[in-house]
């Protein structure tokens, strides 16, 4: 009789994902379909973070460049530095939480 545990492995060749990390043990498809939403899930997050980025960048350009608004240059700038901390930021934790993913996905079981 067959088993009725759907095979991970068959269910990645068919679906075309890919896998960032080596899983030791045998893992069960909805583990590892919760796996591939933490990552979508990051990769969405990291997206929201460059969006917001840029819509602040374009801010700063905007600002910068009226010349008959002098008095609100200062926005301008703040927006600048406000658009650099969100791409840091946004760089910083899309790396720590796939670092964080590997990092538990990887270790050896006894």
């Amino acid at each position: 009789m067959r088993s009725l545990k759907p095979n991970v492995s068959r269910f990645i060749k068919r679906s075309g994902l890919r896998r960032e990390y080596v899983v030791r043990e045998k893992m069960i498809l909805r583990d590892f379909l919760a796996m591939e939403r933490t990552r979508l899930s990051n990769e969405r997050t990291f997206l929201t973070y460059i969006r917001t980025g840029l819509y602040f960048l374009l801010g700063a350009g905007a600002m910068l460049k009226l010349v008959e608004f002098q008095e609100v240059r200062w926005l301008g700038w703040a927006s600048l530095a406000i658009a650099v901390v969100l791409f840091i930021l946004g760089i910083f934790r899309f790396v720590l939480l796939r670092r964080q993913m590997r990092r538990f996905y990887t270790r050896k079981t006894k």
